[in-house]
């Protein structure tokens, strides 16, 4: 059976679950979702040309689905309603939200929050099982270590963190990303939060997946700074869990909202977090 599947590329997931889907039976054609400037408009295109044999009897699968235009929505579900929308991310961050939104009954969602406030179905967060658990009793030489995208109040929080890891001497491994050089320089100019911010703190290029894998696996304990904006669990969570890695995080939701997770690995979780 044909399953057309939209997901950004993102630490190789979207390879991982393309491969799976094919694993269990179906015909799987991965398009990329492109949410950066002009590629935007190349993504529509691409949808267009894509969705043009596009039937009843074919699923679409989409995750996130940011730069979908109502066009391209209406499109898909004038050909076919078997469609399953996941949201990875709260829906406050996701700026195509409001079109999505018209299409709810088939939208579910990683987020405790979302799923009452727009009465969407819920499923928890996964993570790729071979990439993490083969690595979860291998010893461990970093102290604490921190690879995510810089946003709000993240990254002078991060750099206040390590000034007190170097005098405590602590080992860490920091890997702060931003996707777009241009848009951290104009931030910098009208966010006062990132006034005083030495570039040279910033990666602009994503950290290569196996190299992410090696730290979290090598690390005693991973700093988590969710979004203000989402209640549910980062992808680093459990990752870090799956890794039996420490998780250090500012989330105030787990021990009470802490769904999907394997029993066994709950208490594991709880016993993991610390606040302060």
């Amino acid at each position: 059976m044909k399953l057309y599947f939209i997901c950004s590329d993102f630490f190789n997931y979207d390879k991982s679950i393309k491969k799976e889907l094919e694993r269990i039976g179906y015909d799987v054609e991965l398009i990329t979702d492109y949410s950066m400037g002009n590629l935007i408009l190349y993504f529509q295109g691409i949808i267009k040309k894509k969705f043009e044999n596009l039937d009843g009897d074919n699923i679409v699968f989409i995750i996130k689905g940011e730069t979908l235009s109502k066009t391209a929505l209406n499109n898909i579900f004038n050909k076919t309603k078997r469609v399953c929308i996941y949201q990875w991310d709260a829906l406050k961050n996701n700026c195509n939200s409001k079109c999505l939104l018209k299409y709810s009954e088939f939208i579910t969602s990683f987020d405790p929050v979302d799923t009452c406030k727009y009465k969407l179905r819920y499923k928890a967060l996964f993570h790729q099982m071979e990439s993490f658990n083969q690595h979860s009793d291998r010893e461990k030489n970093v102290g604490a270590s921190f690879i995510g995208t810089v946003h709000e109040d993240r990254l002078k929080q991060l750099i206040e963190i390590e000034t007190y890891l170097k005098k405590e001497g602590v080992s860490f491994f920091f890997y702060k990303y931003y996707p777009s050089k241009l848009i951290f320089f104009l931030r910098k100019i009208i966010d006062t939060r990132l006034w005083g911010v030495n570039t040279k703190d910033v990666f602009f290029k994503p950290l290569e997946y196996s190299k992410y894998k090696e730290i979290i696996a090598n690390s005693i304990s991973v700093i988590d700074f969710p979004r203000k904006a989402q209640s549910g669990y980062t992808m680093r969570t459990i990752e870090s869990l799956a890794s039996n890695t420490k998780v250090i995080t500012t989330a105030e939701y787990l021990e009470d909202k802490f769904v999907g997770i394997n029993p066994d690995k709950l208490a594991l979780a709880k016993m993991a977090i610390h606040r302060g």
